[in-house]
């Protein structure tokens, strides 16, 4: 009797499952912040990270898994139960890396704040204006090369400016001026930003942004 109630409990979805799948979405909405304001961001941490909490946590649940899919009849409940399962386990992996990683996080950010700050120009790749929403406008998007490696930004403001780019038809005559400080392992923090242009034109005041 007791074996027949765990088969039964096995071979039917419950609402972990569906949470599962929820959280899922929740934390790839949200993942693109994960390290917002700094550049050259030394990814090979974070990757390293998830393959390692990965294999763990796989090997970990890997029993309980085989034996709730064994009991499952349906094709279509095991495809759906290993999905979900699969998602948990990245959930699992993201939220645990971005807790492993915070304290670097916050202590490379502390120590680029106790180095001095440069300025870096870029030249701008290109710029585009915020769709209108029925929430509002989208943040504008300006996309640049710092040290080689594509980046970019995200800013309600520089409407009229970007405006201005597109109607010139070139980003030659403007530069992103990126205020950083230097921080570990080749990364930098980004303390504010401006556009510069670089010649006289019909565009408003230029200031930094913080």
């Amino acid at each position: 009797m007791n074996k027949e109630k765990e088969n039964k409990k096995n071979n039917t979805l419950n609402w972990r499952d569906y949470l599962l799948l929820a959280g899922f979405i929740i934390v790839f909405y949200f993942y693109k912040d994960f390290h917002e304001g700094i550049l050259n961001y030394p990814d090979y941490l974070r990757y390293s990270a998830w393959v390692v909490l990965f294999v763990v946590i796989v090997a970990l649940r890997i029993k309980r898994f085989a034996a709730s899919y064994a009991a499952m009849p349906a094709m279509s409940e095991r495809l759906f139960y290993a999905a979900l399962s699969l998602a948990g386990v990245f959930i699992v992996t993201v939220m645990a890396t971005g807790i492993l990683l915070s304290p670097f996080n916050y202590y490379n950010r502390h120590i680029a704040a106790q180095s001095p700050a440069d300025t870096v120009r870029c030249n701008i790749d290109e710029a585009y204006i915020g769709h209108a929403t029925a929430d509002g406008r989208e943040p504008n998007t300006i996309k640049y090369h710092f040290m080689g490696q594509p980046d970019s930004l995200l800013t309600p403001t520089e409407t009229p400016l970007i405006a201005n780019m597109h109607a010139m038809h070139t980003y030659a005559h403007f530069k992103l001026v990126l205020a950083t400080h230097k921080a570990l392992l080749g990364s930098y923090w980004l303390q504010s930003w401006s556009i510069e242009e670089q010649r006289d034109s019909l565009a408003p005041e230029i200031k930094p942004h913080k």
